[in-house]
């Protein structure tokens, strides 16, 4: 078994045929990788394999929070860097989760948690087909009424300090006087019920976190203060790759929660199944995430597996068959 010269893409012999399995494993054509990891999302997508999908401790407390804590009545502001079509997998379907349970409580009057939201940088397009997605198109606008149930503000502040602080000030109308839709916020129920509040103000919140961990440092240094010990009532949809991030201010109890992409978003929609809510039900409640995470998994099951072949065949190349090849010489 001769060396050949570099380039003729088998390193070590002269035959492709006479490649030993763990150096085909290395030098598999990209061409076929990227076959396999297109299958491994429409295979599961067409047919969901329905995994087992398990609920963790955060996800307990953070349904047991809103369940025991916010009512009918209550006000509850949902501000965040951003959502936008391509953020709908890591972030969308855990906001979709969060509407449901809040509004699945009803008060003798027909009356719900009311929600007010507002964007440092965008999503306030999204924010109707959020809401309809949660509760279904026919129950948005006639069960809940836009300027009672809940307004949405559109971009209000600066991604930065100087915004963060100027929201804690000014948390109702958010520096303006019409909503996102240009309808005066005094002229709706909500939006008078809101003028002039302070974050505090709020009976809970949920920020859709940003992508990088220096945004939360800055946003809860600003919104500290205005809370008994620096505690507050706040849940944070994260994205999967800063999540880690976030929680020390959970375990600290800055923070209620945090949630972890759409694993966090399919832990949710199983939790909230389980609670076999008549109301939800009535909703025709479609767990999303759930039929989302198939795919999601299979694909990092399959990156996974190739991490692995190929550092195998990358060992086996530099160590064991180099000094076979040796012998070979010698």
């Amino acid at each position: 078994m001769a060396r050949i010269e570099k380039g003729t893409g088998w390193g070590w012999t002269d035959s492709p045929k006479e490649a030993p399995f763990m150096e085909k494993v290395g030098n598999i054509n990209n061409k076929y990788l990227y076959v396999i990891l297109v299958l491994g999302i429409l295979l599961p997508t067409i047919t969901p394999l329905k995994l087992p999908v398990g609920i963790g401790a955060m996800t307990e407390k953070m349904y047991s929070y809103i369940d025991q804590n916010w009512n009918p009545g209550d006000i509850v502001f949902l501000p965040g860097e951003g959502l936008t079509l391509k953020d709908i997998l890591d972030r969308g379907w855990m906001w979709v989760d969060f509407i449901r349970q809040i509004w699945a409580k009803e008060g003798p009057n027909g009356e719900h948690v009311r929600l007010v939201i507002m964007s440092f940088v965008a999503y306030a397009e999204q924010t109707d087909t959020i809401l309809a997605t949660a509760v279904g198109k026919a129950n948005l606008g006639t069960k809940f009424k836009k300027g009672i149930d809940y307004i949405n503000l559109g971009v209000c502040f600066s991604n930065d300090m100087a915004g963060y602080k100027a929201l804690a000030e000014d948390a109702g109308w958010g520096g303006k006087t019409k909503d996102f839709d240009g309808v005066p916020l005094d002229s709706t129920p909500l939006g008078r019920a809101v003028k002039g509040y302070k974050l505090n103000d709020y009976k809970g919140i949920i920020l859709i976190g940003s992508t990088g961990a220096r945004n939360i440092q800055y946003q809860l240094g600003q919104w500290m203060p205005y809370f008994p010990g620096g505690h507050l009532p706040m849940i944070i949809i994260g994205y999967p790759m800063v999540t880690p991030q976030f929680l020390p201010y959970v375990g600290t109890g800055v923070v209620i929660g945090v949630t972890n992409g759409l694993t966090g978003a399919a832990e949710y929609d199983v939790k909230l199944n389980q609670m076999h809510n008549p109301y939800l039900t009535n909703m025709n409640q479609q767990a999303y995430a759930v039929l989302s995470i198939d795919p999601y998994n299979t694909t990092h099951l399959t990156c996974l597996v190739f991490l692995i072949l190929g550092n195998a065949s990358a060992v086996y190349m530099r160590f064991v068959y180099k000094k076979k090849e040796q012998k070979v010489k010698v």
